[in-house]
This record gives C-alpha cells, sequence and structure tokens, in this order.
C-alpha cells in the first residue's frame, strides 16, 4: 500500500485560518452586543452555525491524501475521492502543469473532461484509463509511477 498526504498552497491554508479566526471575532461582537443591549442571540446563533459550516469545510479540505491499495489508486479531499481500479489505468507519466492556469485548490474539470486534483505546486502525475484523465499535483509523481509499474506482487512502500 502506497500513501501520500499535502497540505494545500500556503497562501489558501493563510486565508482560510484568517477567516476563521475572523469568524470567531465577529461571533464574540455579537454575544458580546447582545448583551449589552438585552437583546436576543439570533445573529449570534447564524454565526455560530456559519463557524460550523466553515470549520467543516476546512476541515475537509486542508488536505489531499493519494492512496493506492491493492485494487485502486483513491485521490480526494476529504469526504470528496475519485477511486480508479488500477487495472483500468492504461498509462501514468510525470507531468508539469501550471498552478495559474487554475488559481484554485481541489478538484476542477476540464473542457475535455479530465479531472485535476490540484493541492499545491505545479508538478504531478497524468493517470490516463479508456474513458478519462485524471492529473494530480504532487511532487512525488515519479515515485507513483514507478510504484503503479510494478508487478503487484513486488510493490513495496517506498519511504517518504
Amino acid at each position: 500500500m502506497y500513501k501520500d498526504s499535502q497540505l494545500i498552497h500556503k497562501f489558501f491554508l493563510i486565508g482560510m485560518v484568517i477567516a476563521f479566526i475572523g469568524l470567531i471575532f465577529i461571533l464574540i461582537v455579537q454575544i458580546s452586543f447582545a448583551r449589552l443591549i438585552g437583546g436576543g442571540f439570533t445573529s449570534a446563533w447564524m454565526s455560530l452555525v456559519l463557524l460550523a459550516l466553515f470549520a467543516a469545510a476546512f476541515l475537509n479540505a486542508y488536505k489531499m491524501i493519494v492512496t493506492i491499495d491493492e485494487k485502486h489508486l483513491t485521490v480526494g479531499f476529504g469526504l470528496i475521492k475519485k477511486r480508479i481500479a488500477l487495472k483500468e489505468i492504461t498509462s501514468c507519466k510525470p507531468v508539469k502543469h501550471s498552478w495559474g492556469k487554475w488559481w484554485q485548490c481541489g478538484v476542477r474539470k476540464a473542457k475535455d473532461g479530465s479531472y485535476l486534483y490540484l493541492a499545491r505546486g505545479n508538478e504531478g502525475v497524468e493517470i490516463k484509463t479508456k474513458e478519462t484523465k485524471c492529473i494530480i499535483s504532487t511532487d512525488k509523481g515519479k515515485e507513483i509511477c514507478s510504484f503503479l509499474k510494478k508487478p503487484q506482487t513486488k510493490r513495496k512502500v517506498p519511504k517518504t
């Protein structure tokens, strides 16, 4: 089995943390203001729900995980995953992609039907099947391709 994980690009990670801290600050101000004037906590409850949703989204999307087991290659962020059977993979090669072209982290679908799983960097691996193409951003593209090209009996987990 092979497993690799990457945090999203540092600018998005820092932005998400700043937004989370800002939401906490807004919640504190709303609760303090509601206590001061003796009003209801409706806006504070709405902010608390928004904060909880933001925290769930952050925990779901801050890291991309690539795993290869005996039968499948799985890539994704939290609950959003793509699973490809190893027997369906027709080619695998390390590639360079333009992070500036996409300007985001996460899962993107291109016009040609291919998928890009982008966490950070401009290196990746291109996985082709009979039906689709998938580009995964990783700095370990050569390792993943060599791992996939080995016969199943000779696959050993590379040291990370």
